[in-house]
């Protein structure tokens, strides 16, 4: 960490702010925002040099140690990074909405971060380039709303996503249980599962805010956007069941807290 913590002296970084991208075809459509994010450059960065966004995840920031570490990393090896923030968090404006959307409004929000780095309104980075050399990165919502984008937007070249939830009801689900089981509760917790989201699903209906939408896994045109591009390895992921997903976000909470105490 000390050695982090030299590097982020030595070359330092600036924040920078820009709009979410407009949402064409929601319905209703996602608001736009100010976002604000961390130019975070490679060493010896130029123009030309590849550039990563990388997005939090739930309830994090921009300032958190994963996205510090994994700017880091990906600065030492050559890559110039926007750790971005989603709206309603750290640096970024509020919402009128107040709700965290998921697949609704994130994916624009990290859009406009990737339109800001490839095009480079301020020439923040030295000036435009070419869409191929603009990559999105994102670790738990982060990494879902990279998987969404990823079919929104074709010319995003890549992505690396880390235990994205495959819905934003399975990604409830482990914290909402790991939450009751902490009380004594936890048996409860699956008689009252598919109410207590239906509700939040329709809470966020009446503030304007379609939480499902732009999801791979229950949204048909996303999905076939994202299979056309990336074949047969995708339909096992968009395929899993939700208890398989389950077990899985289960063992990624114990890789979480893992990181967290070495950390």
């Amino acid at each position: 960490m000390q050695e982090l913590s030299n590097f982020n002296e030595q070359f330092g970084g600036r924040l920078v702010s820009y709009g979410s991208r407009q949402d064409p075809v929601g319905n209703p459509p996602a608001t736009s925002v100010s976002l604000t994010g961390w130019f975070l450059p490679a060493p010896n960065h130029n123009a030309m040099t590849p550039r990563i966004v990388l997005q939090h995840g739930f309830t994090s920031n921009s300032n958190k140690h994963r996205q510090q570490f994994m700017a880091y990393l990906l600065r030492k090896n050559g890559f110039s990074v926007l750790v971005n923030n989603f709206r309603d968090h750290c640096y970024s404006d509020d919402s009128v909405e107040r709700v965290n959307p998921w697949g609704h409004a994130a994916p624009y929000d990290t859009l406009g971060a990737w339109d800001y780095a490839v095009n480079d309104p301020d020439n923040v980075f030295g000036g435009p380039i070419s869409d191929g050399l603009v990559g999105v990165a994102g670790f738990s919502k982060g990494a879902f709303t990279a998987a969404s984008l990823f079919g929104l937007e074709g010319r995003v070249p890549a992505i690396w996503v880390d235990a994205p939830p495959f819905t934003p009801k399975s990604g409830f689900a482990v914290g909402a249980q790991n939450g009751m089981t902490g009380m004594g509760m936890g048996h409860v917790f699956p008689l009252i599962e598919d109410a207590v989201w239906a509700n939040i699903v329709a809470a966020g209906n009446a503030r304007g805010v379609n939480i499902e939408e732009n999801t791979p896994a229950v949204d048909a045109p996303t999905r076939r956007r994202l299979l056309a591009r990336n074949g047969v390895q995708l339909q096992y992921v968009v395929r899993m069941s939700e208890a398989q997903s389950k077990a899985v976000f289960d063992r990624m909470q114990d890789t979480d807290g893992l990181a967290q105490n070495l950390a």
